[in-house]
């Protein structure tokens, strides 16, 4: 089992917009509904706390390096976590472009093809009742 890391530069590609809630909500199922119902909400609560109205989903993005990991574009890099910094202790340190000359240990996720992220998702919510 390989290690990848999505971070939130990747994360923020799956937003959440009208057209995405309506492409969810014309698959004419309840749970197709309920989704619809859950991001609405989402993306006003998202509004009203972040003043970002197209939210982003985080977890399905980390799915889909499973499910499809075609959408999802991925190096192998060095990725460290920063263990003595007064400021950055946990923060994640990668190395996209191997200044640091240290053997990649991991996946990063650096690009997320959108359009057949969303569509596997509709895929996935119309299978469902």
């Amino acid at each position: 089992m390989r290690f990848t890391m999505v971070g939130l530069n990747v994360t923020h590609l799956a937003l959440v917009t009208p057209a995405v809630r309506e492409q969810i909500s014309s698959l004419g199922t309840g749970t197709a509904a309920f989704g619809a119902e859950l991001f609405d909400f989402f993306c006003r609560t998202n509004d009203e706390v972040f003043g970002m109205p197209d939210g982003p989903l985080h977890d399905p993005v980390a799915v889909a390096v499973l499910a499809d990991p075609g959408c999802v574009e991925v190096l192998r890099v060095r990725l460290d976590v920063e263990l003595a910094g007064t400021e950055t202790a946990g923060a994640t340190s990668v190395d996209l472009d191997g200044m640091l000359g240290r053997e990649p240990n991991a996946w990063v996720a650096v690009g997320l093809d959108v359009e057949r992220f969303w569509a596997g998702v509709a895929a996935s919510v119309a299978r469902l009742a």
